[in-house]
């Protein structure tokens, strides 16, 4: 049920199906499987380490995988638990960006001696990742588009500003377009992130 599995060689597999860069729900924490990701490192490690190969390959994954979503490898999160033996459904917990399963579950895993090297690990995926750009405490809001909305507004930023972009873009101008009708005296700025050409295999540009 785990995302990704490393061995103690070092080798990074494909855990559960459906592709390591899109958002599968895993089974791997019992009440917070959804918004996470699971990693098993192979192997037991209640008296002994996880070999140097092993612990490298997991920063890397962490490290990357965190970049995806841009977030701080050394934040603590607040997860709200759909119930398991250690925390009923709707409990609070906080917990470390990077946790081990004991500390959802009533389990010793993934063993004493390699959950003493969490910190550290912590730490190094921290000094691995790219700089993250995305600080929660500094957005004022959330607004949302539909999927239809953004592809017409892609539409329309090619046929009536000969900017042709892809639906993530068409999204960002109508949420501009929206604040904008909000406000007064404002400079309101957002950014064509994807190219158009992306989606010509879609029906986004069709007819």
């Amino acid at each position: 049920g785990y995302n990704f599995l490393v061995d103690k060689y070092g080798q990074i597999f494909e855990g559960r199906y459906g592709g390591m860069t899109k958002p599968v729900i895993g089974a791997h924490a019992m009440g917070f499987n959804a918004g996470s990701a699971g990693v098993a490192v192979l192997g037991t490690y209640s008296s002994a380490p996880i070999s140097s190969a092993a612990k490298a390959a997991l920063i890397s994954l962490l490290a990357w995988r965190l970049d995806l979503s841009h977030v701080d490898p050394l934040s603590r999160v607040v997860r709200i638990s759909t119930g398991n033996p250690r925390y009923p459904p709707g409990t609070a917990v906080t917990l470390n960006t990077i946790s081990a399963h004991r500390d959802t579950y009533p389990t010793s895993c993934p063993g004493t001696t390699f959950y003493r090297q969490l910190p550290a690990i912590r730490a190094a995926v921290a000094r691995t990742g790219l700089p993250k750009i995305y600080e929660p405490a500094r957005v004022d809001r959330i607004e949302y588009v539909t999927q239809s909305a953004a592809e017409d507004m892609s539409r329309r930023m090619a046929a009536e500003e000969g900017i042709f972009c892809g639906i993530s873009s068409g999204g960002a101008l109508l949420i501009a377009l929206r604040v904008a009708a909000e406000v007064e005296r404002a400079v309101i700025v957002f950014v064509v992130c994807d190219r158009g050409d992306r989606y010509l295999s879609t029906s986004v540009f069709a007819g």
